[in-house]
């Protein structure tokens, strides 16, 4: 059996939506632990994910600029996609070869120049949510009770947001982008502190 030190691994859409109309959650948890796993073994780990990066900046909540300058923006230039990661101290530049990564470098915001090679670069989302499952949220609101006004704005919002466009107010909004809780997020023997009890309200 051939034993490979770096492993090229690409995934889409599809994949990550699991054929839905949101990402999955489930899907991306294993792949970052097959991931992790083959980093422990000392494989240089190439992510490819045809087209994602720009197609899905709009769920993260990334603004398409001319010039990645700050945090949470990104650029594309023809075959050259640049990325300023939220978790990153600087900015990335992606250029493509087709659909295959060519190479990836950090750069910098000022000169816009290459500063060195990376082999692997985490993108996570920008905002507090990911904008995928907006069309939830018309079935959710009810605006029998709000003036004309009131419910033409609301109205304007959700448009906005099934069309994955983030605003300034969005984030009124998260709490109907999913059904679940904190808690779903934990494991089942994490240890939970409740401060002030009596002030909860469930």
């Amino acid at each position: 059996m051939m034993s490979y030190t770096r492993i090229v691994v690409k995934f889409g859409t599809s994949l990550l939506t699991a054929g839905t109309d949101h990402l999955e959650l489930s899907v991306m948890a294993n792949l970052a632990q097959q991931i992790a796993q083959l980093h422990r073994q000392g494989r240089e780990i190439v992510i490819v994910s045809s087209g994602a990066i720009a197609a899905g900046r709009q769920e993260m909540g990334y603004e398409m600029e001319d010039t990645v300058e700050v945090p949470g923006t990104i650029a594309r230039r023809g075959g050259i996609i640049d990325i300023f990661p939220v978790c990153s101290q600087s900015p990335a530049r992606i250029e493509f070869l087709g659909n295959q990564i060519e190479s990836m470098r950090l750069f910098n915001t000022e000169s816009q120049c290459s500063t060195s090679p990376i082999s692997s670069l985490t993108i996570t989302p920008a905002r507090e949510a990911v904008i995928s499952r907006a069309k939830q949220i018309t079935s959710a609101l009810n605006l029998d009770s709000c003036t004309s006004e009131v419910k033409q704005r609301l109205e304007e919002d959700v448009a906005k947001l099934q069309q994955r466009q983030w605003f300034t107010g969005a984030e009124f909004y998260f709490p109907l982008f999913n059904d679940g809780n904190i808690l779903d997020y934990l494991c089942d023997n994490a240890f939970i502190i409740l401060n002030s009890p009596d002030e909860i309200k469930t």
